[in-house]
């Protein structure tokens, strides 16, 4: 594997580098590490025969003094990372830093969803990710699970992690469970929820309902990199894959124990996010700024970067053949079809004479793509044109 330039060490325990991006930030360089954002099928899902993007709509999330600051004098930016379509309502997150003094960002206050109509951008809720004094800082990852929304808090990357639990019904919050690490993905399978270290090439195993803690289980051990984390977690066929950002590997784990399976998957540089479309899971190489592919088998196989994508791209979602992913640093989303796979169509999200916006989670839903602006903190629908 070329270690390249762009890779850097991460921060201290307990801060944050400059930079904007997907889940809790390093540095713009190594562009965060970070969680993606994750989504759930939408309750109605745009027509496969969509072809072209139309930026309809755009707003502005919360943010300051709305989001309750433990310390008014250093009031948090929304950096909206994750998105999830689900209930008939948008839900975007917020991860709620502060900016520091001396450079890069840390938690404000909690995190909070944002709930909104997905028609008209709308505020329906405002819920603040915390309960029974347990609180879930710097949300960069989520994902809907049954009737649920299940939510990664990476905090401050000292160990102070935990998964969160919203009920997609009444929009509260119905359980925080702290953990050891930086979670930065997650999937629930019977019992477990497993969530990708972002501190460490591990899987944090959580049983919920017992509130279990499982031992952490190394799968993307320290290679050449100066660091090694957990960028995503997926199932795909009925078989569980992490993606390996140091190593540039996807590797498969057994979803019942979390222990490592079989031969490491080569693929694209930086490995970030993934998302299952046609009869593969597409894997989103953040350095490289390519999109590779992994067919789950059995044996699992994998094509490194089959086709080069936006500048970092950050955020990725299926709907069908459909792909929507979020380029960060040029500042786009591209629409993709997976069965070549090829490009369709591309939307600027920039406001006229401005820089990027740094778009980072994204969903279908509603006959639309939404798109998280971790830059403005904004949400955009850019509409599915036939």
């Amino acid at each position: 594997m070329r270690w390249k330039r762009l890779r850097r060490d991460p921060p201290p325990p307990g801060s944050f580098g400059g930079g904007s991006g997907r889940g809790p930030l390093f540095t713009a360089a190594c562009i965060a590490a970070i969680a993606i954002a994750a989504c759930a099928a939408p309750p109605t899902q745009p027509e496969p025969f969509a072809r072209r993007l139309l930026v309809a709509a755009r707003r502005t999330l919360p943010a300051g003094a709305e989001l309750l600051p433990d310390d008014a004098a250093k009031p948090g930016e929304a950096k909206p990372q994750a998105v999830v379509v689900a209930g008939g309502n948008l839900w975007i997150f917020l991860t709620n830093l502060a900016r520091l003094t001396g450079g890069g960002y840390a938690p404000a206050s909690p995190s909070y969803a944002v709930v909104l109509d997905p028609a008209t951008l709308d505020t329906k809720a405002l819920v603040r990710l915390e309960r029974d004094g347990k609180r879930c800082l710097n949300a960069g990852y989520a994902k809907a699970a049954g009737d649920r929304i299940l939510v990664a808090c990476a905090a401050d990357f000292a160990g102070a992690g935990a998964l969160a639990e919203i009920s997609i019904a009444d929009r509260t919050v119905l359980r925080v469970t702290p953990v050891e690490g930086a979670p930065g993905s997650l999937l629930a399978s019977g019992p477990v929820v497993w969530m990708g270290d972002l501190a460490g090439g591990k899987l944090i195993g959580i049983e919920p309902e017992t509130g279990t803690i499982r031992t952490p289980v190394e799968v993307c051990p320290l290679g050449a990199a100066p660091f090694e984390m957990v960028g995503d977690v997926a199932l795909a066929q009925g078989r569980a894959f992490a993606a390996c950002f140091g190593r540039d590997q996807v590797v498969e784990f057994d979803v019942a124990t979390g222990q490592p399976l079989g031969p490491r998957l080569d693929v694209g540089d930086g490995p970030i996010a993934f998302a299952r479309a046609t009869d593969s899971l597409w894997v989103l190489d953040n350095l490289g700024s390519t999109l590779s592919r992994v067919r789950p088998g059995p044996p699992a196989a994998a094509l490194a970067a089959v086709l080069a994508l936006g500048q970092t791209p950050t955020g990725v979602d299926a709907h069908g053949t459909l792909l929507a992913i979020a380029n960060s640093t040029d500042g786009t989303v591209t629409l993709l079809d997976a069965t070549g796979p090829a490009k369709l169509d591309s939307a600027d999200l920039k406001h006229p004479g401005d820089g990027t916006p740094y778009p980072w989670g994204v969903a279908f839903g509603e006959d639309a793509v939404f798109v998280a602006l971790n830059g403005p903190g904004e949400v955009v629908r850019v509409e599915l044109l036939p």
